[in-house]
């Protein structure tokens, strides 16, 4: 029923919006889409092209290298490497991922221990990247990896293999300064690129900071930006200049679908509260039903006992006296079970109309947990159930009300004799927890799952499914229990765990 409630409400409420919604995008004039479509390709391909020519450069680094490996001077050779192309601080050659195989080469050796521990870290935690760059070139294609985050913070690492001159693979990697390859290498290109049309600029990816611009711009006005391949720390972007087409193009429906979108969401949020206010009449009225249906079956069993057993005494077929008095027994048992499911329902009325109130006395829980028990003794026995007492000594004294507080304990133990099945156990615990005593009723029933523990204190909420769901109940008990303890000052908490058994505590303040 909730689900077709829902459905008609979104159709009624939805509908004209979404309409409305489709029309004005179906309206947009198809030529400004397809200028639109053009030139975000066109920018699209002008930022491809430079992060083109950026791997070029990696490519060519890599390629000298090879050159280097190959020559029978190595050492001086990276001198001249390194003077040729000024954006690379430091690099290493390994032969294998093992640190003694490592050289670093530098300009200067100032820095050269510091590079080596670095660059021995990398090879020791970048073992899976190392193993995707050997696929990669088995399959004779150089693959340029980026590695960002090193130590120093201040470069960033190009990691890839070279040929040696036997055929086996070299682990290079090239520690290049960010801002001098922006703008020794790049700024050349760029310029070239943007000519007089376009505005072309490099960002940091953390905080958006301008690194490098072809000319002054407005950062609001920026059309499409892209990581940058050997770079990921820092993105390219690129403008018109000026006002963008994009910005022509779109501007006149944006503010209408706005419009819409704001009318959308305010739309679904009233039948949102609708539906949830629907949904939730309809399950407070299902869960009367089941209350009328269920205290309809707990007075009536008892209510059948005693009229059968009276019926059976008043006709004169009980010939012993002993049998008479345990007829008489069940007659007294029923009625006082009767009673109790009469005063929850009144106690329940009065609670909805907030008329209970509670007489706060000093209470002793022991002495309450004893005297519960012995009026209750012969109702457990009987039911098969043994029980035992874990009580603190010296327990300080609670504000409480006596007799609601026997009531919420009645309640706690009707349902712990409810739900045991198979190990009927009950245990009676007192102790002190902070400004608090707590009297804990726990048994070895059937348990409750997570996902309904924080509803079972809910008016008329019964388990949906399971054994649980099987046994009778007028859905009440563990809300008076609530309310009750709330009222004195306290709480109540479970835990419990289904197939083995419930835990709850009852939270009294200290006197």
């Amino acid at each position: 029923m909730a689900r077709k409630i829902g459905l008609v409400l979104l159709i009624i409420f939805l509908l004209p919006a979404t309409t409305l919604t489709v029309l004005e995008l179906s309206s947009l004039n198809k030529n400004e889409q397809i200028l639109a479509e053009v030139y975000g390709n066109q920018l699209d391909a002008i930022l491809f092209s430079i992060n083109q020519y950026s791997q070029d450069v990696g490519e060519s680094w890599a390629s000298q290298l090879d050159k280097l490996i190959a020559s029978s001077n190595e050492s001086a050779g990276s001198q001249g490497f390194m003077r040729k192309n000024p954006a690379i601080s430091w690099f290493f050659l390994a032969d294998s991922l093992s640190p003694t195989s490592l050289r670093i080469y530098s300009l200067t050796d100032t820095s050269k221990a510091t590079f080596k521990e670095e660059a021995i870290e990398v090879l020791c935690n970048e073992t899976a990247l190392f193993k995707r760059l050997s696929t990669y070139f088995q399959a004779d294609y150089r693959k340029i990896e980026p590695l960002h985050g090193l130590r120093a913070g201040k470069y960033t690492l190009l990691l890839f293999l070279c040929k040696s001159p036997n055929g086996h693979p070299v682990t290079c990697g090239i520690a290049i300064d960010p801002k001098i390859y922006i703008e020794e290498v790049m700024a050349p290109r760029l310029q070239e690129i943007a000519e007089e049309k376009v505005v072309i600029f490099v960002n940091q990816s953390k905080d958006q900071q301008t690194v490098y611009a072809t000319e002054s711009f407005d950062a609001s006005l920026a059309s499409q930006q892209k990581a940058m391949w050997l770079l990921p720390q820092y993105t390219v972007g690129i403008m018109l200049k000026g006002e963008s087409l994009e910005r022509l193009a779109s501007r006149r429906s944006y503010t209408n679908l706005f419009l819409i979108l704001g009318i959308n969401i305010l739309l679904l949020i009233a039948v949102f509260w609708v539906f949830k206010n629907v949904k939730r009449e309809l399950q407070l009225a299902q869960k009367k039903s089941d209350f009328v249906s269920n205290v309809s079956h707990e007075i009536r069993t008892p209510l059948a006992l005693i009229a059968m057993f009276a019926e059976t005494l008043e006709l004169g077929r009980v010939a012993s006296e002993e049998k008479k008095l345990s007829y008489y027994k069940i007659i007294s048992q029923e009625t006082q079970r009767l009673t109790r499911i009469v005063n929850k329902i009144l106690n329940f009325s009065q609670m909805q109309a907030g008329k209970r109130q509670y007489q706060l006395a000093s209470v002793d829980l022991n002495i309450l947990a004893h005297e519960v028990l012995s009026v209750y003794e012969f109702h457990l026995t009987n039911n098969g159930f043994t029980y035992q007492f874990n009580l603190t000594e010296d327990l300080p004294l609670v504000q409480a009300d006596a007799e609601a507080a026997t009531e919420a304990i009645i309640n706690l133990i009707d349902n712990a004799i409810k739900y045991s099945e198979t190990t009927k156990e009950i245990k009676l615990t007192t102790g002190i927890e902070g400004s608090y005593c707590y009297l804990e009723i726990k048994d070895k029933g059937m348990g409750i799952s997570n996902d309904q523990q924080h509803q079972i204190f809910d008016k008329f909420y019964r388990v949906a499914s399971g054994p649980v769901h099987n046994t009778k109940g007028t859905g009440l008990g563990l809300s008076l229990v609530k309310h009750i303890m709330e009222g004195q000052g306290g709480k109540v908490t479970v835990k419990s765990v289904l197939g083995k058994g419930s835990s709850f505590r009852l939270y009294f303040k200290k006197v």
